[in-house]
């Protein structure tokens, strides 16, 4: 598969680079950009759906659990804003 990769699209070499933020492997008639835009989308569509807000605001029962969720929706925020 990595050797005929190429065919298919680009992929970044740098394996430091590959996370679930930001596409490594691009394929043929797209771009990186258009990628993180409907990754970012599809994270969005999800992730503030209702249901699943209400599902994460109900698993709350402790401090520590605050401080998770924080956490996440940090993460989140700042990847919808800033990346």
């Amino acid at each position: 598969l990595y050797e005929t990769i190429e065919t298919y699209g680009k992929l970044e070499d740098d394996w430091s680079k590959m996370n679930m933020w930001y596409p490594v492997f691009v394929p043929n008639g797209m771009s990186g950009e258009e990628l993180v835009f409907y990754a970012k989308r599809a994270f969005r569509k999800f992730y503030f759906r209702p249901r699943i807000v209400w599902a994460y605001l109900k698993t709350i029962r402790k401090p520590g659990a605050i401080a998770k969720l924080a956490v996440g929706v940090y993460s989140m925020l700042r990847y919808q804003l800033l990346a």
